[in-house]
């Protein structure tokens, strides 16, 4: 039975690199976990400060604020995706079956032809 042993030590090698290698996702899973929590903490801290700031400003400012930040946020989220036309100078845009004969020409041009 000699071919067990190196088997069997390698098994133990294996058994404790993804050992170590748990040990390490755990840890780093709780450090992401504390992470978040002080990100979090962070996040509610600045948020009642913004809310203590925003007390002590007059009212009709305050309404002034949230319609203009209302109309921003809608603004901003409802933007129609840009098309892929033409550029400034009005040429066209090149289609990729374009590009790849363009390049096929070339290198036969200087003879790369592959």
């Amino acid at each position: 039975m000699p071919r067990l042993k190196p088997a069997y030590s390698t098994l133990e090698q294996l058994i404790k690199r993804l050992e170590t290698k748990i040990a390490k996702l755990k840890a780093n899973k709780e450090y992401l976990y504390s992470e978040m929590g002080n990100r979090g903490a962070r996040i509610e801290r600045y948020h009642t400060m913004m809310v203590a700031w925003r007390n002590q400003l007059p009212e009709e400012f305050v309404e002034q604020m949230d319609v203009e930040i209302d109309g921003w946020i809608k603004s901003e989220s409802i933007k129609p995706k840009a098309k892929k036309t033409a550029n400034k100078q009005g040429t066209k845009i090149p289609t990729k079956v374009e590009i790849v004969n363009r390049r096929a020409s070339e290198s036969a041009e200087y003879g790369n032809n592959t």
